[in-house]
Formats: structure tokens, sequence, C-alpha cells
């Protein structure tokens, strides 16, 4: 698991924790170590993976989605992505749980995303986050560009709500039947 004192900048220094209180915000720059995070996960081929506050997912195989408790969600293995089944239908994809060490107050989801039909975020994608594997928190979502030509980063950072738990899981819906492509998920959360 990485934290802020794994960061090895180049010469064989490592970030302090003291360092942080350079840095602009805190979030913000999870935000960044996080699409990092996906880049790295994506360029070589990792599965889901835990970091000590979160969890990255670029989707390379099914193990970091519940399979059985998402709906109407086709995993492409070619290209690494999930989609609606057949084009035309509403999803729900929802993470494998993942273990916080506290029980979370923030929790923080990013989407790597691609639209095939247009759609418009927390209206034909929404994006949630629960602390006990069941109970979610919406979130609601903000466009933050494009990572990879047509590939959208949707994230949003939320007060968690829901029944406290440690057991963290992020929850994906489309609706509308719009046609989309989710490459990859990262969640976020701290205490």
């Amino acid at each position: 698991m990485g934290n802020l004192t794994s960061i090895d900048y180049g010469i064989g220094k490592y970030l302090a924790d003291s360092d942080a209180t350079q840095l602009p915000t805190i979030l913000n720059t999870r935000y960044n170590l996080s699409l990092l995070q996906f880049r790295l996960a994506a360029n070589k081929s990792y599965a889901r993976y835990n970091l000590t506050d979160g969890i990255v997912d670029a989707f390379v195989d099914e193990s970091g989605v519940d399979t059985g408790s998402s709906t109407n969600e086709t995993y492409d293995a070619s290209n690494d992505l999930y989609s609606p089944t057949g084009g035309n239908t509403n999803m729900t994809l929802i993470s494998t749980s993942a273990t916080a060490l506290a029980a979370p107050a923030y929790g923080r989801i990013i989407i790597f995303e691609e639209d095939v039909d247009a759609s418009t975020i927390n209206t034909d994608i929404k994006g949630y986050v629960s602390r006990d594997a069941t109970n979610y928190t919406e979130i609601t979502l903000v466009d933050e560009g494009f990572y990879d030509g047509t590939k959208r980063i949707l994230a949003a950072s939320a007060t968690l709500t829901t029944t406290s738990g440690v057991a963290m899981r992020w929850k994906i819906t489309t609706h509308n039947t719009k046609n989309l492509k989710i490459h990859g998920v990262s969640m976020l959360w701290a205490t």
C-alpha cells in the first residue's frame, strides 16, 4: 500500500509527512495521485489494487467488480472496460469491498468514462460510495476534463452519511439507456 512517505521523487529521498503542509490541498494531491495510479495500473496491466485509503481499478480483469451484485454490465476483455449490456440498458456496476482502517467520514470517486451516446453526468450516469457495502451516499459528479482524447474524468467528493462501517464500495449507475464505456474507477476515503 502506498502513502505519502512511499513516494521517491527520483534522488533517493522520500517525502516526509511534514511535506504535506507544503501542498495546496491533500485531496487535490490525492486526486492527482489517483490519476497517476490509474495510468500505472492500465499501462502495467495491474488488476485492482489497494492503497492505504483507497483503491484503483483499471479493469484489466473482472476481479474488482462484484458481478453478482452488478446488473446489465458487460465486460470487454479486449479493451478493459465495462458498458451496459447491448448498449441500450441501464447498468449498475458495483465494486468488491475494500477494508478501511477506520470508518471514513469522506469519500471520493473518480470515474474514467467514455461516451458512446452523449450522456449528462448526474442524470445519465451517477456515482456512489458506501462504507458498509450496502448503503450508498450519492456523490455529485463533476466533469474534470479529458484524460485521453474522448475519455472523461468524472470525479467528486462527499461527506458519507450512510451507516458507519469500514467495508468500502463504489457504485455507478446509468440511466435513460445511454450507452457509454467505463474504463476504470478510483475511490479514496478519509476519516
